[in-house]
């Protein structure tokens, strides 16, 4: 066999050409798992759109949902520690920041 044969035989071998598969069926649902993010912070940010009735972007929902999460770590009924209740307190103070950062004030 030729040089050329065995080069071409080599690059077509059958653990290469499922190692390729395998890649293009990873790229393929890596894909489609990102598309399928970036839309799901979008119909969340159409949510929020229809409840403030003003077009909200996704840097804007993010911004939202972390103030909701710091929101209830905040009034959270537990019996916590004085140092969580602070932090607490401070993550709500930083999320509530970055709100009006972004643009959200109230009206």
């Amino acid at each position: 066999m030729s040089y050329v044969g065995i080069i071409i035989s080599e690059l077509c071998s059958e653990e290469k050409l499922k190692k390729f598969t395998y890649m293009k069926t990873y790229t393929a649902l890596t894909s489609e798992f990102t598309t399928t993010k970036t839309s799901f912070m979008d119909n969340v940010a159409s949510v929020f759109s229809s409840i403030m009735e003003e077009p909200v972007s996704t840097q804007q929902t993010r911004c939202i949902i972390n103030a909701i999460f710091a929101l209830i770590a905040t009034i959270f009924p537990a019996p916590l520690p004085f140092a969580l209740r602070a932090v607490a307190i401070a993550w709500l103070w930083t999320a509530l920041r970055k709100c009006r950062k972004a643009g959200l004030k109230e009206e």
